[in-house]
């Protein structure tokens, strides 16, 4: 009887952990600004000729208590799958599809993780990216990083 008691409570215990898992805060909906940095991919520096770490402005807009995830500004707007392990103050995305229509070279950001702050006001990010290289041949592995505040709730 003990062993049949103790068998149930850990099979429901299991069950919350299942049903809790993959539930993120509720404060990364909204709207997000920030700046992204592209290690692995340079740009021409106007002044000089010289060639500094990429740096572009992003905006993210996520809602549906995190389970939407768009990049609507920034390098190579678009909308994103959110992992089921994304849990409590993480959100990981992913793009499913590299070659949508079977195209052949797919140069964008490709997965990232999304981590929200304390007090719910700032996302850090660090995504990876493929990117042209320099010359317009084949791509760049690259890692983005960024930091984002809150523009407006949803």
């Amino acid at each position: 009887m003990r062993a049949s008691i103790l068998t149930l409570n850990i099979l429901l215990g299991f069950g919350l952990m299942i049903a809790c898992a993959g539930q993120v805060d509720s404060r990364f909906d909204g709207l997000w600004a920030g700046v992204e940095s592209i290690q692995g991919y340079f740009v021409q520096n106007q002044l000089g000729g010289g060639q500094t770490p990429g740096r572009v402005s992003a905006m993210i807009a996520i809602a549906d208590s995190g389970k939407r995830i768009g990049f609507t500004q920034g390098l190579i707007p678009a909308n994103y799958d959110v992992s089921p392990k994304s849990d409590g103050n993480t959100l990981i995305y992913k793009l499913e599809d590299l070659h949508p229509g079977g195209v052949r070279f797919f140069y964008g950001r490709t997965d990232g993780k999304l981590m929200l702050s304390a007090d719910g006001n700032t996302l850090t990010e660090t995504a990876h990216a493929k990117l042209p290289a320099r010359g317009g041949r084949g791509f760049a592995d690259c890692i983005i990083t960024g930091t984002f505040r809150r523009q407006a709730k949803k």
